[in-house]
């Protein structure tokens, strides 16, 4: 599975792509809302872990616009 993690706390979003890939998981990770609808619109994600409050923008609302555009329709 290729999943997405958004999340502006560095640290966090390490850790969990650690553990994913660990599960054997393809992980990708963003920042920023912005970097996440790029990244979106390029590739197929199967799963998003989005932060709720992001410096860009809300992690909820970008999901709902990534599920409605791009590459990741069915996330």
């Amino acid at each position: 599975m290729q999943k997405l993690i958004l999340d502006d706390d560095r640290d966090l979003a390490a850790s969990l792509a650690a553990l994913t890939e660990k599960l054997g998981h393809a992980v990708t990770v963003a920042h920023d809302c912005e970097t996440a609808r790029t990244l979106a619109y390029s590739s197929a994600f199967d799963f998003i872990f989005a932060d709720v409050e992001l410096p860009d923008g809300d992690g909820r609302v970008a999901c709902e616009s990534l599920r409605s555009e791009g590459a990741s329709q069915d996330v």
